[in-house]
């Protein structure tokens, strides 16, 4: 009798175990089935592109300080071209980055060398920053990281951009700084652009 009742309630578990795995594997497909996919585009990091020298340099626009919405193309056709990238305006590094690019920018343009600022900052901070530190270049208002993205420019803490930078030469990377030193930006880019022409 004991063994017929245990084998009852043996036979009473099994089946309740398979009925509650088939449940969840039922419940499992159709929540999948019925989950509704996401509009957002793929993750920022698979957006990036992945730079080198010699590579083609990215067909993008960009909203400058002043409003005006720029097409990078414009400027690779003009000449070589310095694309800086920081991480905010009005900080120390960031303004003895700018403010060395603008107490060398006579030199700069001898050589030909056009040059463009980047961060994530909006086009208020931008013009004020821009105006405060009498730069005579512009500054990108790239807080849709449309640039960063197409430069390959990596975010700290997903914030700020990284201090990188950019020459291009007749429409490609020609030289990457990695760990841009805002001391010495100037003088880095265009020892960059005259070892070039060696």
């Amino acid at each position: 009798m004991n063994r017929e009742t245990d084998a009852r309630r043996g036979n009473f578990l099994k089946s309740t175990l398979a009925i509650a795995i088939c449940g969840f594997a039922l419940l499992t497909v159709t929540a999948c089935a019925t989950a509704p996919k996401s509009d957002k585009p793929a993750t920022e990091a698979s957006e990036m592109k992945d730079l080198e020298i010699n590579s083609p340099a990215p067909l993008v626009s960009a909203t400058l300080d002043d409003g005006t919405t720029l097409e990078l193309a414009t400027l690779y056709a003009k000449g070589p071209l310095l694309v800086y990238f920081y991480p905010k305006s009005g900080t120390p590094g960031c303004t003895a980055q700018a403010c060395n690019l603008r107490d060398n920018f006579e030199e700069l343009t001898n050589h030909g060398l056009q040059v463009i600022g980047v961060s994530r900052d909006d086009e208020k901070a931008q013009t004020g920053f821009r105006e405060k530190q009498k730069l005579p270049f512009h500054l990108v208002a790239d807080n849709n990281n449309v640039l960063g993205n197409a430069f390959g420019v990596p975010r700290t803490l997903g914030l700020v951009y990284a201090r990188q930078s950019f020459l291009i030469v007749d429409g490609k990377i020609a030289w990457i700084d990695r760990h841009a030193k805002p001391g010495t930006q100037a003088q880095d880019a265009l020892a960059a652009l005259k070892a070039l022409s060696k």
